[in-house]
């Protein structure tokens, strides 16, 4: 039902200099399970590196928690396959290097699986659909040089999202949340809505393949949940006032900038429930 990849730039140690990749899938617990052997993030645009192998390091339960004596409701669970319970699967690739400088559209880092829930509102025959999670690494002009900073050894580690995803959303009042995200290096971080995509058939080359999914009218890339959601581009936070229950894939896009350039993008997509 989505996830996420990010890399950190180690930075002292025996591996200084060294990434490590983390990649995040989150599953909705009444569909088929993840595997747990080793996967492998594709690398596409770098001449010597086409593939990172991340393996696995923890399954848990991350489902929202309930006071079942304040609320009325019981603790959701994922053992039990509870609607709206979530499982998260974390995979974490050994030290990598990544020499060279990653071109002009940088090195796109992916892995695409199948399928979606059939449940879903908002995305036209997601029963048929996969999914394609990637992050990108951009290159780094020296503003004191002119020159390309080699990623190799490494100068910045991606964002990451502080906070678990919300899987769970209410409906009937105005409600906000945060994906909080953070840059290790304070680089600036902007904030947008990401276009969840297709899984793919051989090379990486978005729209084309993976396509962009189509939305069911009223939803948009843009407007990807009812009550007419906004979207802080500073800050992350999603607000929104919606009647309307049911199923909804949204993506968030968070771009790091350093001196006025682009150099990490990253996605987090994740399947809400509206209750």
């Amino acid at each position: 039902m989505g996830g996420e990849i990010t890399w950190e730039c180690l930075k002292s140690g025996p591996d200084v200099g060294k990434y490590v990749f983390t990649m995040k899938v989150y599953r909705d617990c009444s569909g088929i399970t993840v595997s747990t052997i080793t996967q492998i993030i594709q690398v596409w645009n770098h001449p010597t590196v086409t593939g990172i192998d991340v393996d696995f390091v923890l399954q848990q339960d991350v489902s929202p928690v309930c006071d079942p004596i304040a609320s009325g409701n019981s603790q959701l669970s994922c053992a039990n396959s509870d609607p709206g319970s979530v499982e998260e699967y974390i995979f974490q690739s050994l030290p990598v290097s990544l020499p060279g400088v990653p071109p002009t559209d940088g090195w796109q880092f992916t892995w695409d699986n199948c399928c979606r829930n059939a449940a879903i509102t908002n995305i036209l025959n997601p029963s048929s659909a996969g999914f394609t999670l990637r992050a990108t690494m951009y290159p780094f002009i020296d503003p004191s040089t002119g020159i390309p900073t080699p990623a190799e050894p490494c100068f910045d580690s991606s964002p990451e999202f502080k906070e678990q995803p919300k899987t769970i959303l209410c409906t009937g009042f105005p409600f906000s949340y945060s994906h909080n995200a953070f840059d290790e290096e304070l680089d600036e971080l902007v904030y947008s809505w990401g276009e969840p995509l297709d899984d793919f058939l051989s090379t990486y080359n978005p729209p084309v393949d993976p396509p962009i999914l189509t939305f069911n009218a009223p939803y948009t890339i843009s407007s990807p949940l009812p009550g007419n959601p906004t979207l802080d581009p500073s800050t992350g936070e999603v607000s929104y006032n919606a009647n309307i229950s049911g199923n909804f894939v949204t993506c968030i896009k968070v771009q790091s900038w350093k001196c006025d350039q682009l150099v990490a993008e990253i996605y987090r997509e994740v399947q809400v429930v509206l209750i």
